[in-house]
């Protein structure tokens, strides 16, 4: 037969890898959840839902971002040395870093290709332009 301290020895084991305020919450939770008529799957069940609702989130977010690197690739500009597609960058506004005042730099990250080009054009309308464009190309 074990101890009352014994007992609490083990149990603080178990949940080692939560801190107190966290165990505390937890408590708190399932309390709640008891008066209102919740059992432990219920709520093991909702937040298998919440998961699936931000995985079905990210999946989206991550398919947009495939078709923004997508339309970049296909419809962005490209290298005029070695043709592959150009990065862009927004730059500091005009002063020390900047001096003629440029918005944005394309520049190549293919092998060892340096060619860089500067831009009154902001980034973002740059980036905007070429979107559009990709979407006028599939007919939207």
């Amino acid at each position: 037969m074990t101890t009352t301290k014994e007992r609490m020895e083990q149990i603080a084991e178990s949940l080692q890898p939560f801190t107190f305020g966290k165990v505390q919450d937890a408590v708190t939770m399932m309390l709640k959840a008891k008066r209102v008529g919740l059992t432990l799957e219920d709520l093991v069940e909702y937040t298998d839902w919440v998961v699936g609702i931000r995985q079905a989130e990210i999946d989206v977010d991550r398919s947009r971002a495939n078709l923004k690197l997508t339309a970049w690739l296909k419809h962005g500009p490209k290298c005029p040395h070695c043709g592959q597609p150009l990065s862009v960058r927004a730059l500091p506004p005009k002063g020390k870093a900047n001096v003629k005042g440029y918005a944005s730099q394309f520049f190549c990250q293919s092998g060892n290709c340096t060619y860089e080009e500067f831009s009154m054009t902001p980034r973002e309308v740059i980036v905007g332009n070429v979107y559009r464009a990709a979407e006028n190309a599939r007919g939207r």
